[in-house]
């Protein structure tokens, strides 16, 4: 299981309306890719980084790649 390194609770409504609804954008620990984990080829030291927003109707995630586990990381916080 992916740990949650980052979070964030904000508060939001739709445009023209009072009710509020709760919304949390979430960043994971990046991790090494290993073998069997992707449909494609990659080489040594390739990282993922998953992130994910929870609370809109529709929730959203997804997991970026990169060079390594930081490229990675600040590759998931700027997609957020």
């Amino acid at each position: 299981m992916l740990e949650c390194v980052a979070a964030r609770q904000l508060i939001y409504s739709i445009h023209g309306s009072t009710d509020r609804s709760t919304l949390e954008v979430r960043i994971y620990a990046p991790f090494e890719l290993q073998e069997g984990m992707v449909d494609f080829s990659f080489s040594a030291g390739i990282a993922g980084c998953m992130y994910e927003i929870v609370g809109f109707p529709q929730e959203f995630s997804d997991t970026c790649f990169d060079a390594d586990t930081i490229q990675a990381l600040q590759l998931g916080r700027y997609r957020l």
